[in-house]
């Protein structure tokens, strides 16, 4: 549905073909590493059993935050950059302003946060997995 809301956005305020693209790989983008830190969270589990859903109390709570506040509320706040390593904060500070054609601040430097946050959690949730399935026992 967002994949279609966004051309249809695309259209309706006649972006740019090269502008559109560049929206949505940095969509694409997003979503990966949403998926990656969601499986990196789900890996955690190999360690302890019940671990992962404190974890994911953790990460509701990031996801409460960036309900009530917008991203632009915590720029001047050290929070700003903890919030960083939460893939939703780049929904709100780079994706949204770049299709509105708003001032981003600091595109390179998101950019590359964003895909050195998305290389990390990739390389944590193998390693977690490979320990984990060398560790792993099937009782049945």
């Amino acid at each position: 549905i967002s994949f279609c809301g966004l051309c249809g956005l695309f259209y309706y305020y006649q972006i740019g073909f090269i502008h559109s693209l560049f929206s949505l790989s940095i969509l694409l983008l997003i979503s990966l590493s949403f998926f990656i830190f969601k499986l990196c969270i789900t890996s955690f589990s190999f360690y302890a059993i019940g671990f992962t859903k404190y974890l994911y109390k953790f990460e509701n709570n990031f996801f409460f935050i960036m309900q009530q506040y917008p991203t632009p509320f915590f720029k001047q706040t050290i929070f700003f950059y903890i919030l960083m390593f939460y893939p939703f904060f780049f929904i709100g500070s780079l994706l949204i302003p770049f299709i509105s054609g708003l001032k981003i601040w600091n595109v390179e430097f998101q950019f590359l946060i964003l895909l050195l946050l998305t290389l990390l959690f990739s390389i944590i949730t193998i390693i977690n997995w490979k320990i984990g399935l060398k560790k792993y026992e099937a009782f049945g």
